[in-house]
């Protein structure tokens, strides 16, 4: 921020225009853009409803966390959740005696078992319902009463095919993971998404609590299940497959900030990191397809290409900015500064102040009102922002590596068993 102001003021005084300040320009135009139209988003609001199935999809879940996200689903009533199916996976038999055993006495509970993977487990279960909104919640997801009432109201227009629910991080801080995770998300679902929603073009419908409308979503289940990326099967990335295959075909895609969920967050950085290298893998293909395959058809929406077109030029900007940061080193050029080694020491400590304040002024929106003493967590904030971007780049170089779930036998992402609290 400090380096950038005064590199804008040395060219508006007839200096030269850098690239380090058109690199940081384009950070603070795209993020302002996004940020002013987001300030224009608002959740519908109707007297709409619709009874709907619940598809749960379960592999290697947290029994505790299963159950409670199940007992959350059973407090609906019949009018609002008319069938709840539970897909289970070939590899996990005795789940299904389990669910049965604890769900009996609900009439409204079906467990179905699919071969493994959630891809599949999806098509099974949106197959299999009956009603036309279909609901789908993943198992370490916990609703809560409005959820669901809020999250179908769009469908009240007959071309939304697709709605995605407020997602955020379930005690976001209990630990350091989490609280970073939990700012990501925030950023998301308050400056991306909501941008995304005006336009009808949610890019990602978020797959931890999301509605489809089956007869949108039913024609395509080929397309997802059979999806290959430079001739190897894809297994994640079942829900920005699905949101580009509405999109492709016309359906609107919507966001519904009144309809939040909680979901459970990987308890440590290496958790976070294999959940988020995975995210950016299924982001890197999707956007890639979406851009130069797949009929072309993003650059038909203008937000959706914005935000896909943006996806790429981050990481591409990010790199050109350790270009400058390496070349400044290696030259001894520190543009207004000079050439000495205090001079040098300077710079790197502005920078790194400025990264800091830029950063906190762009989370301050979405933290506001969490717990204060929490923020000193912020000291590391740089060091999360340097992890994150070698885990894209080495998202990219391996992209077409994939798999469902980073989850170990205790959970999640590394996610531990941990108290679950009703």
């Amino acid at each position: 921020m400090i380096a950038t102001l005064l590199e804008f003021f040395r060219f508006l005084f007839g200096g030269q225009l850098t690239l380090f300040l058109i690199i940081v320009g384009y950070f603070w135009g795209v993020w302002t853009l996004k940020l002013i139209l987001s300030r224009l988003y608002r959740p519908v609001k109707n007297e709409y409803s619709s009874p709907v199935t619940v598809l749960v999809p379960t592999y290697n879940e947290d029994m505790d966390i299963l159950h409670k996200s199940l007992d959350k689903i059973r407090s609906y009533p019949d009018n609002v959740v008319s069938e709840v199916i539970v897909v289970t996976d070939t590899r996990e038999p005795d789940l299904v005696s389990d669910i049965l055993s604890n769900y009996a006495e609900d009439s409204r509970f079906k467990v179905l078992s699919s071969e493994p993977g959630k891809r599949p487990a999806l098509a099974l279960g949106i197959a299999s319902s009956k009603e036309d909104i279909i609901v789908v919640i993943e198992s370490d997801t916990f609703v809560n009463n409005q959820t669901i009432p809020e999250l179908i109201k769009p469908f009240e227009d007959p071309v939304v095919g697709g709605v995605v629910a407020d997602q955020r991080i379930y005690k976001p801080y209990t630990n350091i993971a989490s609280f970073f995770n939990m700012i990501s998300e925030r950023i998301k679902y308050l400056i991306t998404v909501p941008m995304l929603s005006i336009f009808n073009q949610v890019t990602v419908l978020g797959g931890r609590c999301v509605a489809y409308r089956k007869k949108a979503v039913l024609p395509l289940l080929s397309d997802m299940l059979d999806e290959k990326f430079i001739r190897t099967q894809c297994i994640s990335g079942d829900d920005g497959r699905f949101t580009s295959l509405l999109l492709e075909n016309g359906w609107k895609t919507k966001y519904q900030s009144t309809s939040y969920v909680e979901t459970v967050s990987p308890s440590t950085m290496k958790g976070l990191l294999k959940q988020r290298l995975r995210w950016f893998r299924n982001s890197a293909r999707r956007t890639s397809r979406a851009l130069t395959w797949d009929g072309l058809w993003v650059w038909r929406k203008g937000a959706a290409l914005l935000q896909m077109l943006s996806t790429w030029l981050n990481t591409v900007m990010m790199l050109l900015m350790l270009y400058v940061f390496i070349n400044s080193v290696l030259s001894l050029n520190w543009f207004w500064f000079g050439t000495t080694w205090f001079d040098i020491i300077l710079r790197i400590g502005i920078l790194s102040l400025g990264l800091v304040l830029t950063r906190f002024v762009k989370i301050l929106f979405p933290i506001r009102g969490g717990k204060k003493r929490k923020w000193l967590w912020l000291i590391l904030l740089p060091w999360f922002l340097f992890m994150m971007f070698w885990v894209k780049i080495y998202s990219l170089v391996t992209m077409n590596k994939q798999g469902w779930l980073s989850r170990k036998q205790n959970g999640p992402g590394g996610f531990h068993t941990m108290d679950i609290e009703n």
